[in-house]
């Protein structure tokens, strides 16, 4: 991660005019879909040359999805947080989702979570429209010759496996569904490396479908990390918007664009600082997708 910083990042950073919101959106695809620009430069104790510390970092896959995300999300207003839960534990590689799930418990009135287990297709893309957020622990693949029909592993009626593909949410009418956070798909189940970038790609193609918002994984989170991160992501993000509703802002739309990734970016933030361990590993996955 160091030499990521000092050949690259670090000279990109250095010549950035930066406004106070320190945004700054990385343009990949392909295999530069698969760096870690976000945790790139030296996490040694006390030492800020790393982008973590210097600005809050966004993805996109070219400047058309942001200007599209923008347009799409115009005159948007703010509704009620209703968060649509899927889970697929068990499913293919074994996957421990309970922290994530008790982290959101936590987090939200109960009476606001729809929670899915092990669903079909028909069941989740039924479900979208009426909700704000949707969270995905659940494994996912794309396909590079064919992105549409890449997607999320869920069930079918009689238990087996079922996709939910790309091609299925751009024919749906999201509605509401303003943020993804597709926390468990990873690239886990392929060894085929021209689809290394698979993970990021998904949450591209989540983007493009019509969510403002996305975060995904770069590869296999670590289960508790996962949790954490979570619950200080949705607490962020629900907190920021109380305190907007509270003041009577009417920009409440433009707080959302900041607020989303600022509460990832603070998120992994605490909890980097709290891994006795110092494992980068279980943190430089998580990025943040979006406007």
């Amino acid at each position: 991660m160091q030499w990521l910083w000092t050949v690259a990042v670090k000279s990109v950073l250095d010549q950035l005019q930066l406004t106070s919101s320190r945004r700054v959106w990385w343009v990949t695809s392909g295999l530069m879909g698969t760096i870690p620009i976000h945790a790139a430069g030296d996490y040694r104790p006390n030492s800020t040359d790393n982008t973590m510390s210097s600005v809050i970092s966004s993805y996109i896959s070219s400047f058309k999805a942001l200007a599209y995300a923008r347009q799409a999300g115009r005159g948007t207003q703010a509704s009620s947080t209703r968060m649509l839960l899927v889970t697929t534990p068990g499913h293919g590689r074994k996957l421990d989702t309970s922290h994530e799930t008790r982290a959101i418990s936590q987090t939200l009135d109960p009476a606001s979570i729809t929670a899915l287990s092990r669903p079909t297709p028909a069941e989740v893309l039924s479900q979208l429209p009426s909700h704000t957020f949707a969270h995905f622990a659940c494994h996912g693949f794309a396909l590079a010759r064919d992105p549409a029909r890449g997607g999320l592993l869920l069930v079918d009626d009689d238990g087996g496996r079922a996709i939910l593909t790309i091609e299925d949410l751009n024919r749906t009418e999201l509605g509401r569904a303003r943020v993804a956070y597709l926390a468990a798909c990873s690239t886990a189940e392929t060894s085929s490396e021209r689809l290394l970038d698979e993970a990021i790609s998904l949450a591209n193609a989540f983007q493009t479908a019509g969510f403002r918002h996305v975060v995904g994984t770069l590869w296999d989170a670590d289960d508790y990390a996962a949790g954490k991160v979570a619950e200080g992501f949705y607490g962020r993000l629900f907190e920021a918007a109380a305190i907007a509703a509270a003041a009577g802002d009417g920009d409440g739309d433009r707080d959302a664009e900041l607020g989303a990734a600022k509460a990832l970016h603070e998120s992994v933030l605490e909890y980097r600082g709290s891994d006795r361990r110092r494992d980068i590993r279980k943190w430089d996955s998580f990025v943040y997708i979006g406007v």
